[in-house]
């Protein structure tokens, strides 16, 4: 498994551990009384925000996990195209570093 993938089952595991807890808490709110209720609907909203951030790295590490598949399919592309037509591989190779260039020098602008 990539690092990525690997990261996402830890997410996985991370979010069905807070969900659980939340669950919990829900049901022990029905028997609290007024203090235990301000406690427990405090640590609802921090498992609350906490979900949120799960949510958001999943999302990041499923981008990535989609850029990987891309280079994956570009590289096996252009090692295809270099059996088949190896000048219009490297033709397509220097297009595509001269935009990564590009790309690179307009960030350091930045």
């Amino acid at each position: 498994m990539f690092l990525h993938q690997n990261r996402l089952v830890e997410i996985e595991t991370e979010f069905c551990d807070a969900i659980d807890k939340a669950r919990e808490l829900r049901a022990r709110l029905t028997n609290a009384d007024e203090t235990d209720t301000a406690l427990i609907k405090l640590e609802l909203a921090v498992l609350s925000v906490e979900i949120r951030a799960l949510k958001e790295k999943a999302a990041f590490f499923l981008k990535l996990g989609e850029r990987y598949e891309m280079a994956r399919f570009h590289r096996d592309f252009i090692d295809e195209l270099r059996r088949e037509n190896p000048k219009l591989a490297e033709k397509i190779i220097r297009r595509l570093d001269k935009k990564w260039e590009k790309k690179k020098s307009v960030k350091k602008k930045k």
